[in-house]
Formats: structure tokens, C-alpha cells, sequence
């Protein structure tokens, strides 16, 4: 959902959070708070403490329950991403906290080029992500209707699903045959 960011170790096994990333999304983030007040809302039940992150509080509801989450969280003066997707899940993030600003984060830090960085989705919680990116690709097993979304017009459709779909699609940016194996 792009509220945590880890960098593989030098020894290749482990892994470390971004703690430059974690600063960005802390800021404005008032985690127990916004819980208090989603914990008022009709028909928005928790999703296990397995999906509960410090930057993520992950639900189930609907899309009227995603605009009562909305309309609460606004009420109560806090501020939070609301991201519905597949129907039925419904995550709550810092608003710094998103897919795209994520990838523009580790673009910086690594001085990556623009055309050097692809992205891929497959459901409404890539939209934000997908908008922003020039080389955008959908995969053939997408949901909500994302290759129908407006903002999405320069997006890559593949025909392949899931990562032969990526493959795909970095071929038809690269317009050079990639072969899957």
C-alpha cells in the first residue's frame, strides 16, 4: 500500500525498513485516533492483526462504508488515504503514504531515471500509483474495472496475468521481445 518501504541487506537474506520513509509517513499520522474514530462506523469490521500495520489499518466494507469512513475521518479533522478495492477491502494511510509516492521515494534514492522505473498493478489500490507513472502496466488478472479507470488511458493492458503480465508489458516499453521462459 506503500505505508513501509524495506531495503534487501548486503548479505542478501535480511531485510531493513527505510527509516527515511517511515519519518515521511509518520508525519500527520495519528494512528489511535483515526482507530477510535473508525471504530464508530456501522458495517466496517477489522481485517486480522496480521494485515494491522503502524501506517495501515486494513478493513472490510463496502463502498458506501468507504464514504462513512471518509465522512467520519473528515468530521473529525484527521486526515488519511482511503483506498477501496476488490470490493470489499478498504485501507487507511497516512496521506503520505501511497504506492506512487513510495516508488518516487526509492526512484530518489537510487538516481533512477524516469524510463528506468515501471510500475504494475492489478485492482483500484494501484490506481494512485498507475496515474502517475509515464511506463504503467495493467495485468490481464485486473479488478475494478482498472483498465476502464480515466485516468489510466496510458497503461499498458497485458494479456498475461500476473508477473508474465510485468513481463509483457516491460517488453512493450521496451520494444524489445522478453522472453518469460
Amino acid at each position: 500500500m506503500g505505508s513501509e518501504i524495506y531495503h534487501l541487506d548486503a548479505n542478501g537474506v535480511s531485510y531493513t525498513t527505510d527509516r527515511a520513509w517511515r519519518e515521511v509517513v509518520s508525519r500527520g499520522w495519528s494512528r489511535e485516533d483515526v482507530r477510535a474514530v473508525l471504530g464508530q462506523v456501522p458495517d466496517l469490521v477489522p481485517q486480522g492483526p496480521l494485515e494491522q500495520r503502524p501506517h495501515k489499518l486494513s478493513y472490510f466494507g463496502d463502498a458506501a462504508t468507504a464514504r462513512r469512513v471518509r465522512g467520519r475521518l473528515d468530521a473529525a479533522g484527521l486526515a488519511a488515504s482511503i483506498i477501496h478495492s476488490h470490493g470489499r477491502y478498504l485501507d487507511v494511510l497516512p496521506p503520505a503514504a501511497s504506492k506512487g509516492t513510495a516508488v518516487d521515494h526509492v526512484r530518489a534514492l537510487y538516481g533512477l531515471a524516469e524510463g528506468n522505473v515501471f510500475v504494475a498493478g492489478d485492482s483500484g489500490n494501484d490506481v494512485e500509483m498507475l496515474r502517475v507513472r509515464r511506463q504503467a502496466i495493467i495485468v490481464a488478472n485486473f479488478s475494478d474495472d482498472l483498465a476502464t479507470h480515466a485516468a489510466l488511458g496510458h497503461s499498458y493492458v497485458a494479456r498475461a496475468s500476473h508477473a508474465r503480465g510485468v513481463i509483457e508489458g516491460v517488453a512493450h516499453f521496451r520494444k524489445t521481445p522478453v522472453h518469460a521462459g
